[in-house]
C-alpha cells in the first residue's frame, strides 16, 4: 500500500492494487465497502445549505464533511460502518505488504 496518497488517482490506484491482491474474504468486504461508499454518493451530491443561509455551498460541504469525519473518527476500529471498514482493510492489507 502506498503511504503517500497525496491524489485521487494515487488512491485509486493503491485501491486497485490491494484489491487485487486481496484474498477472497478480504475482496468481498473491500468490494463491499466500496459499494456502501458508492450508494451514499448520489445523496452527498444532492446535500446544500438551507435556503436564504447565507452559507456558499463550499463552506457548507467544507462543514458537513468535517461533522461526518468527526462521526467515523468516534467508531470503534470493529465497527460495521462502511468508511471505517473500508479504510480498516486497507490499513490491514498496507501492513501485511
Amino acid at each position: 500500500m502506498d503511504s503517500d496518497l497525496g491524489s485521487i488517482s494515487e488512491l485509486q490506484n493503491s485501491w486497485s492494487r490491494a484489491l487485487a491482491s486481496a484474498t477472497e474474504p478480504t475482496s468481498q468486504e473491500l468490494i463491499l465497502a466500496l459499494l456502501g461508499i458508492h450508494q451514499v454518493k448520489s445523496d452527498w451530491q444532492a446535500l446544500a445549505p438551507p435556503q436564504n443561509s447565507g452559507i456558499p455551498p463550499e463552506r457548507f460541504e467544507e462543514q458537513l464533511t468535517l461533522e461526518i469525519a468527526n462521526f467515523y473518527a468516534r467508531q470503534a476500529r470493529d465497527s460495521h460502518h462502511h468508511i471505517p471498514c473500508f479504510f480498516d482493510l486497507l490499513l490491514k492489507r498496507g501492513e501485511s505488504t
